[in-house]
């Protein structure tokens, strides 16, 4: 890990990037784009981590900003034991429960032996063998508008595989507070995945533009885009001002 960490910091100093052949990732910067935000001026006092999976983008983003207060939401019962970790070592919050815009209990497609990153929300059309669990849903303006108690920005990071939109439904009155927001997105549906179009729709309607991309992945025959991370900043921010070519 130590060696894979100083490669990957020499690597930054120089005008390339080392990728993986075969993956289908066109290019994968989500590390330079929290980095550039934070060179940038951005400084969040709270990150929402939903999808946090083991917390990998929760300690990334506290070393970009080590002062923010972390909140990681994850429903994978697998992933409580390594999210507890980080909650004694930083200070972190956790939230076992999956994000809509209702409030009871949802199926998702997942192994409970495994901390994988693509369980989902259950779909009967896609996901008719999968094995299912039961896990708590909640609205985000419920679990946490009232946990968002200091003044400052707020950053929101979306990786729930292509239901992010119903989370952002459920997040309305929080959308008021955040002023960043990096959320995956689906080029074409497999199960409940909204249009791009209607999602930086929503965005839009909600005093977001779209700023900047931080990873697009293909798929393995042809690379075709199927997902990506678009990053939606707050319109009239210090972060939309700079709108120069060079």
């Amino acid at each position: 890990m130590l060696l894979r960490a100083l490669l990957k910091r020499a690597i930054r100093q120089t005008p390339f990037r080392i990728i993986r052949r075969g993956l289908g990732n066109r290019f994968q910067a989500i590390d330079d784009l929290l980095t550039n935000l934070y060179k940038r001026g951005y400084s969040p006092t709270y990150v929402i981590d939903g999808g946090a999976n083991v917390g990998d983008f929760s300690k990334f983003a506290r070393q970009i900003w080590p002062t923010a207060y972390v909140h990681m939401i994850e429903p994978q019962q697998s992933c409580q034991a390594a999210l507890e970790v980080l909650c004694r070592e930083h200070g972190f919050r956790m939230h076992m429960v999956a994000l809509s815009d209702e409030t009871g209990t949802i199926a998702m497609a997942a192994d409970p032996e495994t901390t994988s990153t693509g369980a989902h929300i259950y779909d009967q059309r896609a996901d008719a063998n999968s094995p299912i669990l039961e896990v708590p849903m909640v609205r985000l303006d419920d679990l946490l508008r009232a946990e968002l108690t200091l003044p400052g920005p707020v950053f929101l990071k979306l990786d729930l595989q292509g239901y992010e939109l119903h989370a952002l439904r459920g997040a309305t009155q929080l959308l008021q507070m955040i002023d960043v927001a990096l959320l995956e997105v689906s080029f074409y549906a497999q199960a409940y995945e909204p249009p791009v179009s209607v999602l930086v729709r929503f965005m839009d309607e909600h005093g977001f533009e779209l700023h900047d991309i931080g990873a697009v992945a293909g798929r393995m025959r042809d690379n075709r885009a199927r997902q990506a991370d678009f990053l939606f900043v707050k319109r009239a921010t210090m972060l939309t001002q700079d709108n120069a070519w060079d």
